[in-house]
């Protein structure tokens, strides 16, 4: 038998909670059921066709059977952690596949197209030809490395397990925390609640961090102070719903934000202020039940949804282009 990560483990019991995920958007009256409440959310499968401002094009089938996480770099690369491998392509043409020796969940492509990849408890650096370069001492004992991001200089781990994001050099070596709980500095801390941690840099170098219990976005200094935060929870078209979303995150050359949700899959645009711009696709577009639509920016400003149910990466452009 196979040997599931604690990742996959952890994954494997979401769809369970699907329709509690549902029950999770409002109140439960006393006297419903399940099934009057799962009737009852069918409108907000329907999304607006107004706000509907991308086309999918052609998608990337990936030829794997457990797809976790994705990213997009320099001269057309994208990547993708998936079984025991980092697949390459270039356009819709797989390019490369490097064997790993545990599944990845997460990985990041810097600008040499080196990757850096999370496994469930550290992070080893691979590069474009496929050869381990380093792998990192483990974050902790009971970590769950859910996302990676780069700045110039650092490597930004988000990590389920201790609810933080930790903070490394290019060698690795650690250099702080975000994220810790600070009463005196107004950091309330992360509530994690599922195997789902996500983060994103902005164009000015800061880490946009996802707080999904929270139901909100929060931006952080190197240094680990708060600096602003937007969403909110919500039932409606604007609001993250459930218990824990938005589940991923990407961001757009103009600042804008890309988010994916599970539940009521669907993924949205919101303006650099939090203002919610258009939505990418709607749960109309997915199939129900599926969760880890991770997301990545491709050079063309194209979002790339990566599909676990369909085992593709779904390729969304904006209508105007």
């Amino acid at each position: 038998m196979k040997k599931m990560s604690r990742r996959d483990v952890a994954a494997a019991a979401v769809p369970l909670l699907t329709g509690l995920i549902h029950l999770g958007c409002g109140r439960r009256e006393e006297g419903t059921t399940a099934k009057s409440l799962e009737y009852s959310i069918d409108h907000l499968r329907h999304v607006d066709p107004e706000l509907l401002a991308y086309d999918e094009v052609t998608p990337i089938d990936v030829a794997a059977d457990k797809l976790r996480g994705i990213s997009a770099g320099t001269r057309g690369r994208v990547f993708v952690a998936a079984d025991t491998a980092l697949i390459g392509f270039s356009g819709n043409r797989e390019t490369h596949r490097f064997d790993v020796e545990a599944p990845a969940g997460c990985l990041a492509i810097d600008e040499d197209g080196d990757l850096y990849v999370g496994f469930d408890s550290h992070v080893e650096v691979w590069s474009h030809e496929g050869q381990r370069v380093a792998a990192w001492q483990p974050v902790a004992s009971e970590a769950m490395i859910t996302s990676v991001a780069l700045t110039e200089d650092e490597v930004l781990v988000a990590d389920a397990g201790t609810k933080l994001v930790h903070r490394y050099d290019r060698q690795g070596q650690e250099i702080g925390v975000i994220g810790k709980k600070d009463e005196d500095r107004g950091i309330s801390g992360f509530i994690v609640p599922s195997p789902f941690f996500d983060l994103a840099v902005g164009s000015d170098g800061f880490a946009w961090v996802v707080n999904p219990g929270r139901q909100s976005i929060e931006n952080y200094a190197p240094d680990g102070s708060l600096r602003s935060s937007w969403g909110e929870a919500g039932m409606d078209i604007e609001g993250f719903c459930g218990c824990c979303n938005p589940t991923h995150l990407s961001v757009l050359p103009d600042g804008s934000f890309v988010t994916a949700e599970k539940g009521l899959p669907r993924v949205k645009v919101y303006a650099p202020t939090g203002k919610l711009k258009a939505v990418v696709a709607g749960p109309d577009q997915f199939t129900e039940g599926v969760v880890g639509l991770d997301l990545a920016v491709d050079e063309m400003g194209r979002i790339l949804v990566l599909d676990p149910a369909q085992k593709a990466i779904r390729v969304f452009q904006e209508k105007s282009a």
